[in-house]
């Protein structure tokens, strides 16, 4: 029986069907998102109005207080808490939303998953209300239980309302293994018709 690809053609398509799957692949083991001002935020305050991480193959928002999240945050101005941001409630306007008391570039908002998660996207939604909206460009970083970064992204733009991270996978291991193994096998298999 006559094949259909050559060996080349074979190669083209094992990368093709790797990384075209991966890049719509969703990153595992998410425990921790930190949410810092990026450089665009000329101001150096962080507010955040609400969080929403969405679990892969459910949709269901993960950080949320009600789903076992929890935040934390570099300081609080009088009124706001980092508990807003996790609350489901939002986007809303101040003092309902998580802002820093200090401007100076180094606040942050730690929100904490309930368990290491699979996560499609990151939203951050800003501030409602009329003020700030300068300050809604921010930095996320994702990291495991363990604390070491999963992926993060710079100068997120917020100021329409909202931003969304697309969160795409790196190729797994396995996936790797897996395409080398096929490499090996048709490079075997071009030498034996030689």
């Amino acid at each position: 029986m006559k094949n259909i690809f050559s060996y080349k053609q074979s190669i083209l398509l094992s990368i093709i069907l790797l990384f075209g799957s991966a890049a719509n692949a969703a990153i595992i083991n998410i425990f921790e998102i930190r949410i810092t001002p990026s450089a665009l935020n000329t101001e150096g305050w962080l507010q955040v109005s609400e969080v929403v991480a969405t679990e892969t193959g459910t949709g269901n928002d993960l950080a949320l207080a009600s789903a076992g999240a929890t935040a934390v945050g570099s300081s609080d101005w009088p009124g706001s808490s980092p508990a807003n941001a996790i609350d489901g409630i939002g986007p809303i306007g101040f003092p309902d939303i998580f802002h820093s008391n200090e401007n100076d570039g180094s606040s942050f908002l730690s929100v904490k998953l309930a368990s290491a998660s699979s996560l499609d996207s990151v939203s951050i939604f800003g501030r409602t209300d009329a003020c700030c909206s300068q300050r809604d460009y921010y930095d996320i970083a994702l990291f495991d239980i363990n604390g070491n970064q999963l992926f993060s992204a710079t100068d997120l733009d917020g100021t329409n309302g909202s931003v969304t991270s697309n969160l795409n996978a790196v190729p797994l291991p396995a996936a790797v293994w897996l395409l080398g193994s096929g490499f090996l096998s048709l490079m075997v298999m071009g030498r034996r018709k030689s």
